[in-house]
């Protein structure tokens, strides 16, 4: 079907079919829109649309406003021009309902921190790893306060871990051994200034023992950093225990 070519106002216009609604819309001689309505949904307003039409509206706009490089350069231009324009107001209405709504405020960082570490955890836990050695005071005091908030889960938390010690610990552990590591823990402490920890070499939760032979004195910023990997993928980080460990003997195999 040959699409009609008429004048408007005395410009020459072309029609196309609209790929929305299926119909002819005019187009003036530079190829634009003659009236930014006029090519969806016959001419109506946003504020006439049904929110599910706005919804196709907008997203219809934005990509005949997007199409080409230099369109999505001037897009980017333009939203930077206000944002920048508009910046003072949006952090003085953003403190404004954030203060208004701490419960909505906190369960929508606690969305966006589960979002973000679902998609990179890694990168997650490099920056908190790397906050962490920055801030060693401001860390001890947030999980204190954390510890103090939120007894019942760690209560649970040391619980489920004394279950699994007590599963995993064979009858050849020697309560009088372990014992010396605790307190070998604490005389290291004592006489260097670092607070050490009694680490499982192979971790409980990988299947490790809770026997002196998987048990030795680490410092606690190692073990933090450790956490439940192995010495292998430790090592692989290019951090490693190194010769700050000390311990009784071999770790068993089995």
């Amino acid at each position: 079907m040959k699409l009609p070519v008429g004048t408007i106002r005395g410009k020459k216009v072309l029609a196309y079919y609209n790929p929305v609604t299926g119909k002819p819309a005019w187009r003036n001689e530079t190829g634009k829109p003659r009236h930014k309505y006029q090519t969806y949904k016959d001419g109506k307003k946003p504020k006439d649309m049904t929110p599910e039409e706005l919804r196709e509206y907008k997203a219809w706009l934005q990509r005949e406003h997007l199409k080409g490089p230099e369109a999505k350069e001037r897009h980017r231009a333009r939203q930077k021009r206000y944002y920048d324009k508009t910046r003072e107001e949006r952090i003085r209405k953003s403190r404004e309902w954030q203060r208004a709504h701490p419960v909505e405020r906190r369960l929508a960082y606690n969305r966006w921190r589960r979002k973000a570490y679902r998609e990179n955890p890694e990168k997650f836990r490099e920056s908190g790893r790397k906050w962490r050695s920055k801030n060693p005071d401001k860390f001890a005091a947030s999980m204190k306060r954390w510890n103090e908030n939120n007894r019942p889960v760690v209560a649970r938390i040391a619980s489920d871990r004394r279950a699994r010690m007590r599963g995993a610990m064979p009858e050849s552990a020697d309560i009088d051994v372990m014992n010396v590591l605790y307190e070998a823990r604490d005389r290291i402490t004592q006489c260097t200034g670092i607070i050490h920890h009694v680490d499982h070499i192979v971790p409980i939760s990988r299947g490790g023992l809770h026997h002196q032979a998987n048990m030795r004195v680490i410092p606690a910023s190692v073990n933090h950093r450790k956490w439940a990997k192995s010495d292998e993928e430790f090592s692989a980080l290019g951090i490693g225990v190194g010769a700050s460990a000390y311990s009784l003997s071999p770790v068993p195999q089995g």
